[in-house]
């Protein structure tokens, strides 16, 4: 799902978040998944218990921790390397920590702790050849390592060997996610088999628990799509769909997929429109109707035994990757979907979501190169590619990627531009990220409400750039077709404040946002402000402080608490405040004026003014 968010900042350097366009995960956890899988999952994820000890050649029992003391001579590149693989991992650098506990692995074979990190760590880094020969000794030490045994699994299924798939599966720990894994992996074999009245019989343990329905509903109705089953195929992703709380763009392209290859063309494009928004034009459900309007051939979105496999664990990955505490198993079951089905472009790029939020910015950017032309996201991969390019300071290689993209592609750029613009307004370059936004909002024919937000990002550049006439016209024009909506409010407001324009109307309207946000420190700092400028000094240091308790460290702030502090006589802490907002590294402008406050003060101000009393107090 395409998503325009704001970024909570001080108005004067407000930033928009970029936009992610990675295929929607499943909205089932709003039924209770998530949290159902995350009880489950802790079960399941040994990374927290491996690697405590250090290395050491006894042999434990199963699961035993090692003995502190090693049974191997003393090698300080053992311990380095082991040393050099843990803090590799806490640093989200699997590659490295694989390499270093390899080698310690090497060194200590018979070390069962270094065996279970050495497999996770491989797993993890996508060295899957490396990966499963380590399964294989795991699993005779411990014969129920739940991640092992599902990564033999998926070897199975990528080999198309359903016989042997079937067999493991049977012998899966039910514990933890094993619950859910054990039948949908277990009727994909059947599948495999041919089995087909089999299957929903496999499934049935996953029906009975309330928060795996969703699950159970969507891999049935896939199922029943493969089988030629179209009333059934029809009655489980209507069912499903109607769920109010499911809007998942994953079950559309499914069942979209599934009418057209029917040919019931017009069907198709009511279930797309159905979950397409128009401020948040899916890439995937748009490339779904072209290709329906074209009349292109359609394909089941699954097609065998082996992608309804991967399908299980991309399905988990994405539930499991939705839960703010950090865990390596959406990394883990997001390797081996890829490596059941190596063509599987939503895992990589979910992966590569994954990946670029633990900073692994070149490994992100690899997999979103990886995405071919064909690909429906191949905008959105590009896109994601060039800001992952800036993250690392490649700023200028970041805009050249991304106006060679909209040069490139002028009938596919709409979301480049955009980001482009974007790039280059957060990085103050905002003489040449102007003609950009022109060139966009010329494009909008006509201009509808929810593009209030490119006119509000082109506002804001214009203002940055001086041109206040011009931003302050499309401010007006962003608040027009989007009322009350309070970072326009805000950014309206705060600028009319800073010129003593309007401030009356000013107040109200920062009220208005604050009213709404009131934990948007960026807007309780326009609000202080306002209260500062028209003289309600007391007032305006509470409000501040409440807008630093907000955003402690941000530069901008402090400077508004200092001034405030200043003007009420609390001369020490304003300078305190102005020497923190430096430490901040506010913009130039900024940091000028805090340098002359720390050498003068705040000149024209000999004693404390008296505070305006408002009505209020």
């Amino acid at each position: 799902m395409i998503l325009l968010q704001w970024k909570p900042s001080v108005i004067r350097d407000r930033h928009l978040k970029r936009r992610t366009f990675a295929v929607a995960p499943p909205r089932w956890l709003r039924g209770g998944v998530l949290g159902a899988l995350i009880l489950l999952a802790a079960c399941s994820d040994p990374a927290s218990d491996a690697g405590g000890a250090p290395p050491t050649a006894a042999t434990p029992k199963p699961r035993a921790a090692a003995p502190v003391i090693a049974a191997v001579q003393y090698s300080p590149s053992l311990y380095g390397n082991y040393l050099a693989a843990i803090h590799a991992r806490s640093q989200n650098d699997s590659t490295a920590a694989a390499d270093f506990m390899n080698k310690v692995l090497a060194a200590d074979p018979k070390n069962i702790n270094v065996l279970q990190m050495a497999f996770l760590l491989n797993v993890q880094d996508g060295a899957t050849k490396q990966a499963l020969s380590l399964a294989k000794q795991l699993l005779e030490a411990q014969p129920d390592n739940q991640l092992a045994q599902i990564s033999q699994i998926s070897e199975a299924f990528r080999k198309h060997d359903y016989a042997l798939a079937k067999t493991q599966i049977g012998a899966l720990d039910e514990q933890g996610l094993g619950e859910l894994l054990k039948p949908m992996l277990g009727a994909w074999a059947e599948v495999g088999l041919g089995n087909m009245d089999a299957v929903l019989n496999s499934l049935d343990p996953v029906s009975k628990r309330k928060s795996f329905q969703p699950f159970y509903s969507f891999h049935r109705a896939l199922v029943a799509s493969l089988a030629n089953r179209d009333a059934l195929a029809e009655q489980y992703f209507t069912e499903l769909l109607d769920d109010s709380g499911n809007r998942s763009i994953r079950a559309a392209q499914a069942f979209g997929a599934f009418l057209e290859t029917r040919n019931q063309y017009p069907r198709a494009v009511e279930v797309y429109r159905r979950f397409l928004l128009p401020a948040q034009p899916h890439p995937v459900l748009t490339a779904a109707l072209a290709r329906n309007e074209a009349r292109q051939p359609a394909h089941l979105l699954i097609n065998d035994a082996t992608m309804g496999a991967a399908e299980v664990l991309y399905g988990l990955a994405s539930v499991l990757s939705q839960d703010p505490a950090p865990s390596h198993l959406p990394l883990i079951y997001l390797r081996l979907a890829i490596h059941i089905n190596p063509e599987f472009e939503e895992a990589k790029f979910l992966l590569a979501g994954i990946l670029e939020s633990l900073s692994r910015h070149e490994e992100a950017i690899a997999l979103y190169f990886s995405l071919p032309e064909t690909s429906p996201q191949f905008e959105t991969a590009r896109i994601q590619l060039a800001l992952n390019e800036a993250a690392l300071g490649r700023t200028d290689d970041a805009i050249k990627k991304l106006r060679q993209y909209t040069e490139k592609y002028p009938d596919r750029s709409a979301q480049a531009l955009l980001s482009l613009a974007d790039l280059l307004r957060t990085h103050e370059r905002y003489e040449e990220a102007i003609p950009v936004y022109d060139k966009i909002i010329a494009g909008l024919s006509p201009i509808k409400p929810h593009h209030w937000q490119m006119i509000y990002a082109r506002g804001i550049t214009l203002e940055r750039a001086g041109k206040w006439p011009l931003a302050e016209r499309d401010l007006m024009h962003a608040l027009k077709l989007e009322p009350e909506q309070p970072n326009v409010l805000n950014y309206l407001a705060y600028s009319w404040i800073d010129k003593g324009l309007n401030l009356e109307r000013a107040k109200t309207m920062i009220e208005s946002a604050a009213q709404q946000r009131p934990d948007d420190g960026a807007i309780i700092d326009s609000l202080g402000w306002i209260q500062y400028r028209t003289g309600d000094f007391i007032r305006a240091v509470g409000t501040l402080e409440n807008a630093i308790s907000l955003i402690p460290q941000d530069a901008v702030i402090n400077d508004h608490l200092g001034d405030a502090y200043w003007q009420v006589g609390r001369r020490l802490e304003a300078q305190f405040q102005w020497r923190r907002a430096l430490s901040f590294e506010p913009s130039e402008e900024v940091r000028r004026g805090i340098e002359k406050k720390l050498q003068s003060g705040l000149e024209s101000i000999t004693v404390p003014l008296k505070p305006v009393m408002t009505r209020a107090q």
